[in-house]
C-alpha cells in the first residue's frame, strides 16, 4: 500500500518532467524528419526509370494532343492500326495518391522501351492540363489503350478504338501496365464509346468540346464558399 501510494503521489510529478524534456521533444523530431525522409526519396533504380520515362514517352498537351495521336504510316492496302498508352496523373489532381502509379509507369516505359513492338507511349500530367483531362473526362491514375487506325482512302478520318485501364493506386505494379499490351488486356475491355470520345465523340465532332472544356475550367477556379453564397442567394430569390 505505501509503495501504491508513493506512485500515485510521483506520478504527476514525472508526467510534467516528460513535457518538459526538451531532449525528448528534440529526439522525437529528429527521428519523425528522417522517417519522412527515408518513406520519401526514390531509389537508384526509380530515379533511372524516371529518366528513360521522361525521354521516351511523349508530352500530350491540350494544344499538341491532335497532331502527336496520329497513324504515321504511309498509305498501304492494310496497314494495321497504330498502338498509344496516354497514363494520365498529376499529383495534386490525384491527391497525392499517384506515387505508386507513377512508379509503376516509369519502370514498364523502360520495360517497353526494347521491345519493338510495343505500342507508342505518352503521357498528361493533370495539374499542368487540365482543359485536356477536363475534355476527355480522363482520371487521373488510368491509362487509355488507343488504336489509331490508316486514313481512309479519300483521307476521312476512321473511327479509333479506345479502352480505358483504370489502375488500383494501392496495389498497381508494372505487370499490371505492361500486361494491358503484352496480354491484350485491351481485348478484353469495353470500347469507349462516349459522347466525350476524343475522336469520335459528338462533343468533340460538333466542336462544343472548346466551350465545354473552358467552362468546366472556369468553374473549377471558383472557391467552393462563392458556390455557397451564390446558391444562397438563389434560394432567397426564390423564397
Amino acid at each position: 500500500m505505501r509503495l501504491i501510494s508513493a506512485l500515485l503521489v510521483t506520478l504527476p510529478a514525472l508526467t510534467v518532467a516528460a513535457e518538459q524534456n526538451p531532449l525528448f521533444d528534440t529526439a522525437k523530431s529528429y527521428l519523425d524528419k528522417a522517417r519522412d525522409y527515408f518513406s520519401y526519396t526514390q531509389s537508384p533504380f526509380d530515379a533511372g526509370a524516371a529518366k528513360v520515362a521522361e525521354r521516351e514517352t511523349a508530352r500530350l498537351t491540350w494544344f499538341n494532343w491532335r497532331e502527336t495521336l496520329q497513324h504515321s504510316g504511309e498509305q498501304k492496302p492494310y496497314n494495321p492500326p497504330e498502338a498509344w498508352m496516354v497514363y494520365f496523373t498529376g499529383n495534386k489532381t490525384c491527391h497525392g495518391l499517384c506515387h505508386r502509379s507513377d512508379l509503376a509507369w516509369n519502370e514498364s516505359v523502360a520495360l517497353f522501351t526494347p521491345d519493338v513492338s510495343a505500342p507508342h507511349l505518352a503521357t498528361v500530367n493533370c495539374d499542368l492540363e487540365p482543359l485536356l483531362c477536363g475534355s476527355w473526362a480522363a482520371a487521373t491514375g488510368s491509362i487509355w489503350f488507343i488504336l489509331l487506325p490508316q486514313p481512309l482512302p479519300d483521307q476521312s478520318p476512321a473511327a479509333t478504338d479506345i479502352t480505358i485501364h483504370t489502375l488500383n493506386l494501392t496495389t498497381v505494379t508494372n505487370a499490371d501496365i505492361t500486361h494491358i499490351h503484352t496480354r491484350k488486356e485491351y481485348l478484353k475491355t469495353p470500347r469507349y464509346e462516349g459522347p466525350l470520345h476524343p475522336f469520335d465523340g459528338w462533343v468533340q465532332k460538333t466542336g462544343l468540346v472548346y466551350p465545354m472544356a473552358y467552362g468546366l475550367w472556369t468553374l473549377s477556379k471558383i472557391p467552393n464558399w462563392a458556390f455557397m453564397v451564390g446558391m444562397s442567394f438563389i434560394s432567397r430569390r426564390f423564397m
